[in-house]
């Protein structure tokens, strides 16, 4: 028996209720790097992590007092400064006084474990996820990283307060999500405002009204880091514990490592805003220059053709017979040319839109169109007007590519609206195959609908083809969550 003791790999000890060890096997040497007299002369907590060491003083308490204890992680320091993560199997022998315990070395597998905590965070991030939805993935894998009782995600606002976004941990369900709380006073986040680096305080001294909610929930100390986006401190991440703890530079490395991916999807959520506000911008700077196109046409050009040929055909009887069929020709060359500025004029900005909204400028397109086309628009109002120039022109583009490209017998336009969300459907019986990606007149809209914050799909199996563009009714809804 003694021989397995010291051949074990894992760490095995005996320990008093006193709080020392009273006996260790040679893992603690080849592991911690301390000697075993080292280890028998001085507290067991002397070895343990400063963070730790509450935790572990309380584990050890239920245990001398006779309790079970299972699979207790906690981590001790190396004599060359390292940090090694030990886990605990231990039993009590209440009746002698001394606690029986084994840890295995898992550094390695936290590690990992930190690793994949990243990498799950750096997915979200990289698919493009809402911010909204990268701060309650971090909350939740900061407080299960630093198994905190409290973990935070927040913005500096312009007013000078601090709005909650995120939480996670044991005590989310209490945390102030949506509420902004005023800034000042010797507290966490107010503390970083000013510094702009990592801090960590115990809230037993701390104030202000941002302190006055620490202390409801019970919170003891606290590590946040800010999150700086742009060169500029866009919020902070916190965690919290409510029992106090030594906050070691360890802990504020695993914090930082993470709110960096944070920032880097605010970055991306902000830049992906800025470019479809300057769509937007680009796009509605575009229809103006139609409309006014549109509107010179037909107060200058095609009013002055219609003047010239009703000032021609007044004079009709005194045409001498010689000269009639070269007045018919020119007075058919003007009606000719007044119907192409007329379909000119339509194709660069519908009037009857703007007179008379989506509902008789899309059958008017179906009507036109040459094939039989079925038109049903069910809104209940009209929306704004960049959002039915987009709709107008998306179906018009669908129609001529369908004329052109599908040899269909038919085609079906369907404009619905479900819980804020326009949802325009453009079919065909053709002879489907189309692929967006490839290149059409479709694909020049994309931008049109994208500036909008909407979304273009194309379903073409081999027999028929379907385009769906939805857009929400406020127009232009792709801005930072949150803000």
């Amino acid at each position: 028996m003694e021989n397995l003791f010291d051949l074990s790999p894992d760490l095995m000890c005996l320990a008093a209720v006193d709080g020392y060890f009273k006996r260790v096997n040679l893992a603690f040497e080849r592991i911690l790097g301390y000697t075993t007299e080292q280890f028998l002369s001085r507290p067991i907590l002397d070895f343990v992590h400063p963070e730790d060491r509450e935790r572990t003083r309380a584990a050890f308490g239920v245990l001398t007092d006779g309790g079970a204890l299972r699979q207790f992680e906690n981590r001790f320091v190396c004599r060359d400064g390292s940090v090694r993560w030990l886990q605990w199997n231990t039993r009590s022998a209440f009746t002698l006084g001394l606690v029986g315990a084994a840890a295995r070395d898992i550094t390695d597998s936290v590690r990992r474990r930190d690793q994949a905590a990243l990498r799950r965070v750096a997915t979200v991030v990289a698919h493009g996820a809402a911010p909204s939805d990268v701060f309650t993935a971090v909350a939740a894998e900061i407080a299960d990283l630093l198994n905190a009782d409290l973990t935070l995600i927040g913005r500096y606002e312009t007013d000078a307060t601090f709005s909650y976004l995120a939480a996670g941990g044991p005590m989310q369900s209490s945390s102030p999500l949506g509420e902004r709380l005023k800034l000042g006073g010797d507290n966490l986040a107010s503390k970083i405002l000013v510094s702009g680096q990592p801090e960590s305080i115990s809230y037993e001294d701390a104030s202000g009204p941002i302190a006055v909610f620490a202390h409801r929930l019970a919170l003891r100390c606290a590590v946040g880091t800010p999150i700086l986006v742009d060169g500029r401190i866009w919020g902070a991440m916190f965690a919290g514990w409510s029992q106090p703890r030594d906050i070691s530079s360890e802990t504020v490395d695993r914090l930082s490592q993470v709110t960096e991916l944070v920032a880097a999807a605010i970055a991306n959520a902000e830049s992906r805003s800025a470019l479809i506000e300057s769509r937007a911008r680009v796009v509605a700077a575009g229809d103006d220059s139609r409309r006014r196109i549109e509107r010179d046409l037909h107060d200058g050009a095609q009013q002055r053709l219609v003047t010239l040929a009703l000032r021609l055909r007044s004079h009709e009887a005194a045409i001498p017979a010689g000269l009639r069929e070269v007045f018919n020709d020119v007075s058919s060359g003007l009606d000719e040319a007044l119907n192409d500025i007329r379909e000119l004029s339509r194709g660069i900005h519908p009037a009857v839109l703007s007179r008379s909204g989506l509902g008789p400028a899309l059958r008017g397109l179906g009507r036109r169109a040459p094939l039989p086309t079925d038109v049903a628009v069910r809104i209940p109002a009209r929306p704004a007007e960049r959002i039915e120039i987009a709709i107008y022109y998306v179906v018009a583009e669908a129609l001529t590519n369908i004329a052109k490209h599908a040899r269909a017998s038919q085609a079906v336009v369907e404009v619905d609206e479900t819980d804020g969300i326009i949802r325009v459907s453009v079919s065909d019986d053709g002879v489907g195959g189309a692929d967006l990606s490839r290149g059409s007149g479709l694909f020049g809209l994309r931008d049109r609908v994208d500036a909008l914050g909407g979304t273009m799909s194309v379903n073409s199996p081999a027999s028929g083809t379907t385009l769906v563009v939805e857009l929400p009714t406020s127009g232009l809804q792709q801005r930072l969550d949150g803000a």
